[in-house]
């Protein structure tokens, strides 16, 4: 219905469509007010319980200021379940469409950081002369640099005083999370804010932290209405969601990685930077010190797509067990980690200069210690002892993986010059059940896709274009649908 009403010259289908919707959902048509009116006059008032959400509608659509007012109403409203998905949906699609103002993105990040209690490591007595840091990304397809880095991170503790409350979150679109990632480990415990993440800092130097309880509401809403809703590439709204989880569990020093291009949210470079300043400027006004860089995503760095599979070759790249992966996508993955690494602790730690502490890296995974740094990590999670040598050992067993995978063979010989990674990490995500969405129905973290190829590849007829992971009937549409997503150039 947003959509529509911003539309300049609907057509008689559309109009009609607007209003049938219009009569399922009056509430969302009252406050859609002037722009609905001329397609729907009896929809032109609004009660006066949506009078914030009239006026924020009407704003967006001039192109004016909200104000923090009407945002913190409408805030209010959808965090205490006031304001029915339909509406929220709705704002957000005309934030989506039209943008928002600078100023009201701030207040959104303001409002959304205190809808409910921050939690602010760097003045725990048991972390007083421990340095906090944390790398957060803007999201892109086979992404699993947060489930190596903070065990990298903990490995340097034998030469600086560091932690990371690494922050997490769920599968968005096409993307995973990597709160559904570590979901998939049995017996894998996410800490609660406040105490229980300091206990697990004090552990093994990192906890992996989530907006559970009453950390953020405000953005644990959206996050999830923004994936269902088509409204995830919002400039806006990503800034917001970002800087404020920022905000709620502050550091001393953030690395923002902006993914861009073709399986990132974000599709060019002035898109990133754009979404880089805005969340510098925002929590760097906060006291946190902020730098961002962009990474490039023409094909995914691993070969991996999908929740339990994603764990096991991140394991792969740590040293553990090595079932076929691609040694190319590993050394890209473990490359990638370590640049993120030596910036941010050539950036804490100035003592050691970024090209030292990338050979310090390269030292940690080669002797093992990152290996074992995650053991740590999974011991300090509440990951039992057994499951963690299992894991190690055998992962695709131990993360129940289907044992039988389906073949996706390539109908022509060429080579692969791109890779459909939105449509692949949709079907992924909705079709096989691995988005951890609670929007999105059943959620299985064991379904997924190996990719047989890379970028570049020759590719023989009847040749290996992926393998897919499913326990459930999967068509022969689904298995075409998969195969169509590589374009291949004829030999």
């Amino acid at each position: 219905m947003a959509a529509l009403v911003l539309r300049r010259d609907p057509t008689p289908g559309e109009l009609d469509l607007f209003r049938r919707l219009a009569h399922d959902n009056p509430d969302v048509a009252a406050v859609l007010s002037g722009r609905a009116a001329d397609k729907l006059p009896e929809a032109s008032g609004a009660p006066e319980s949506t009078t914030a959400w009239s006026n924020c509608f009407s704003a967006l659509q001039a192109k004016r200021p909200i104000g923090r007012e009407p945002l913190q109403r409408i805030m209010d409203d959808i965090v205490s379940g006031r304001a029915k998905d339909t509406l929220a949906a709705a704002w957000l699609m005309t934030i989506c469409v039209l943008g928002m103002s600078r100023a009201d993105t701030q207040a959104l990040t303001e409002i959304m950081a205190s809808s409910g209690q921050r939690f602010d490591y760097r003045e725990a007595p048991e972390l007083a002369h421990s340095r906090l840091i944390r790398r957060y990304p803007t999201g892109a397809l086979s992404e699993k640099v947060a489930l190596i880095l903070p065990s990298l991170i903990a490995a340097a503790r034998t030469c600086v005083e560091v932690c990371s409350p690494f922050l997490v979150a769920r599968s968005l679109g096409h993307t995973g999370g990597t709160w559904d990632k570590l979901s998939a480990i049995p017996g894998f415990v996410f800490p609660q804010p406040g105490k229980d993440s300091v206990r697990a800092l004090e552990a093994c130097g990192v906890a992996m932290t989530v907006t559970q309880g009453d950390a953020n509401p405000a953005d644990r809403k959206l996050y999830q209405l923004r994936s269902s809703t088509g409204t995830i590439e919002s400039v806006p709204l990503i800034v917001s969601s970002i800087a404020s989880k920022q905000l709620t569990f502050p550091v001393h020093r953030l690395l923002l990685d902006v993914r861009i291009g073709d399986s990132a949210f974000l599709k060019d470079e002035r898109e990133g930077l754009a979404v880089g300043q805005e969340v510098a400027a925002l929590v760097s006004a906060a006291g946190i010190q902020c730098t961002y860089t962009l990474t490039r995503t023409a094909q995914p760095n691993g070969m991996a797509i999908g929740n339990a599979l994603e764990v096991a070759e991140a394991i792969s790249v740590m040293g553990g067990a090595h079932p076929g992966w691609d040694e190319r996508a590993l050394i890209e993955q473990r490359l990638l980690v370590i640049d993120f690494f030596s910036k941010l602790l050539a950036a804490e730690f100035p003592s050691m200069g970024a090209h030292d502490w990338a050979h310090f890296a390269s030292e940690q995974f080669h002797t093992g210690a990152v290996l074992r740094s995650f053991a740590e990590v999974l011991r300090a999670h509440k990951v039992s002892d057994l499951t963690i040598t299992n894991l190690l050992r055998d992962p695709m067993v131990t993360l129940a993986v289907p044992a039988d995978p389906v073949t996706v063979p390539s109908a022509i010989a060429g080579t692969l010059t791109s890779l459909d990674q939105l449509r692949l990490g949709e079907i992924v995500n909705r079709t096989l059940g691995g988005g951890g969405n609670d929007f999105e129905g059943d959620f299985d973290p064991r379904a997924g896709v190996v990719l047989g190829v890379r970028i570049g590849d020759a590719i023989r007829q009847g040749g290996t274009l992926c393998r897919v992971f499913t326990s459930r009937a999967i068509s022969s549409a689904t298995l075409a649908n998969i195969g169509s997503c590589f374009d291949i150039t004829p030999s």
